[in-house]
């Protein structure tokens, strides 16, 4: 799939792409998570205002959250072989998006604004770096293309971790349905490369920045692979079946998400240790 020209022209496999996000919508696990309103992706009017409204496709993003701890120097890229120096542990992430406000957004050359600033929930507990050095692994696939130097880590083969998380989706007469699950290892880009790439340009960190490592999907699957409604709907094209009679494809009000995760031993494989449950129930906004 990854072997056409169009294919490898796709700046993902050429770089991480990410956003700054806004820091006071971070909430913790059992926050009630407000629908993000914004204006709609084909509610523009040739005369006349936009319309503004509550979010119809509100969607999850299982991802790992990773705090800095030591902070960089503004001008001073750091290299992809010391990022672990400057990174205190990790979360679970659900980075909330609302995907008819993001199009709408992301239509020039712009980024998603109110599609994504409303509300970032994570796990009540963070898993250090210590805490992980068990679950050192390289990645688990190869790059489709040749790095660029910055991001080429030499130590490839301890660059990631076997972190393996699942969401769970109750919703109507739906209880706790897995609705995706992933593992760490089988994301394309590491939280080394991902902060070398976000301070390449002469950015700097600081301790207690928040970096998210995007979506963890596994595109080899066709369902539970993929950790978000936007791609595990097919943009909403495809009606998920949570059992019970209930089918969905995007979040409603009173729908609770849970992400779930573990940290694995590199060697054996066997379980080690939880981050503590991420949930959040949607709730209307004020």
């Amino acid at each position: 799939m990854f072997d056409s020209p169009l294919e490898k022209r796709n700046p993902f496999y050429h770089m991480p792409t990410g956003y700054y996000g806004n820091p006071r919508g971070i909430v913790i696990s059992g926050t009630p998570v407000r629908r993000f309103t914004g204006l709609i992706d084909g509610q523009f009017q040739r005369d006349g205002p936009a319309l503004l409204g509550p979010s119809q496709q509100f969607d999850f993003e299982l991802e790992l959250g990773i705090y800095i701890s030591k902070p960089s120097e503004a001008g001073k890229p750091i290299p992809v072989d010391e990022a672990d120096e400057h990174i205190f542990g990790f979360v679970l992430l659900n980075d909330w998006s609302a995907r008819d406000i993001q199009r709408a957004e992301s239509g020039g050359p712009t980024g998603p604004f109110l599609a994504k600033s409303g509300c970032v929930t994570v796990s009540p507990w963070v898993v250090t770096m210590d805490a992980l050095q068990a679950c050192v692994v390289p990645r688990s696939h190869a790059n489709i293309l040749p790095f660029v130097k910055h991001l080429d880590d030499k130590n490839d083969l301890s660059s990631c971790l076997d972190i393996r998380c699942q969401a769970y989706w109750s919703g109507g007469k739906a209880k706790d349905f897995l609705v995706s699950e992933a593992e760490y290892k089988g994301t394309y880009w590491t939280h080394r490369q991902l902060l070398a790439h976000q301070t390449c340009n002469g950015a700097s960190v600081g301790t207690g920045d928040l970096l998210g490592t995007g979506t963890m999907s596994m595109f080899e699957s066709e369902e539970v692979g993929r950790c978000c409604l936007f791609e595990r709907s097919h943009n909403g094209s495809k009606d998920i079946d949570l059992g019970d009679g209930e089918k969905r494809t995007w979040l409603l009000d009173g729908d609770e998400i849970t992400f779930k995760g573990w940290a694995h031993d590199a060697v054996s494989g066997k379980r080690l240790f939880g981050f503590g449950d991420c949930n959040g129930v949607v709730v209307p906004l004020l």
